[in-house]
């Protein structure tokens, strides 16, 4: 499995994006195996300009990409087509992915919008 972050962050031009490696998607899916997520009754928070969170996109059956998960303000959506399930993000995934973005290159754009 392939896994993409994308830091959605801009508008209007590309968002930065890195690879996982394995060690890190094996991570990310024990993060997610190991806690059963509570429902979010709270719709995806606002998005406006700025850092709105992060999108990670995963290879399907023909080798292409698509966004799979939205990790952002406390939220995690998991995208499946059109539809769209929202969990209280009680893992720390945000978090993880934030100190990941930093080792991969990002922590200065990421201090800039305040998330340290």
């Amino acid at each position: 499995m392939h896994i993409e972050i994308e830091i959605d962050i801009f508008s209007g031009r590309p968002n930065p994006s890195w690879m996982l490696g394995p060690a890190e998607a094996e991570e990310l899916m024990t993060h997610l195996r190991q806690h059963r997520l509570p429902p979010s009754d709270d719709p995806q928070p606002q998005l406006g300009l700025g850092f709105r969170g992060f999108v990670l996109h995963q290879t399907d059956a023909y080798g292409r990409m698509h966004p799979w998960l939205w990790v952002g303000g406390g939220t995690i959506s998991v995208l499946t087509g059109s539809a769209r399930r929202n969990f209280r993000d009680i893992v720390g995934l945000e978090d993880w992915l934030v100190e990941l973005a930093k080792r991969a290159g990002y922590g200065a754009l990421l201090n800039d919008v305040g998330k340290r």
